[in-house]
């Protein structure tokens, strides 16, 4: 695996109920997310940095598991990322993709 991905361990699939991820500190380009939906659609997620946070959209495919990906816009240590409130939406894996110059989980200095 390349050293721009990192996987976030989960513990098991995880409901999206509004809850806060936790994630490694560290800059990134994406948030890959492997979920589970009953209808595509689009869902807010927020984004929490050292320096605040951001709305991001969270566009999820409908039907079985697939792919998805946020956007992180803020060039800033992201710190978690909030689900949305949608308990339909189950997210089975969760990949965390740095910029090209750095390794995922690499601190903002």
């Amino acid at each position: 695996m390349s050293p721009r991905i990192a996987p976030l361990a989960l513990t098991g699939p995880v409901v999206c109920r509004g809850q806060v991820l936790d994630l490694p500190e560290g800059l990134y380009d994406w948030v890959h997310v492997e979920v589970d939906a009953p209808v595509a659609g689009e869902h807010t997620v927020w984004l929490y940095y050292t320096g605040g946070l951001d709305p991001e959209v969270l566009v999820v495919p409908g039907g079985t598991a697939g792919w998805t990906r946020v956007g992180v816009a803020r060039r800033d240590t992201l710190v978690g990322v909030r689900l949305p409130d949608a308990p339909e939406l189950v997210i089975r894996s969760v990949s965390l993709v740095a910029p090209a110059h750095a390794e995922a989980g690499a601190a903002h200095v």
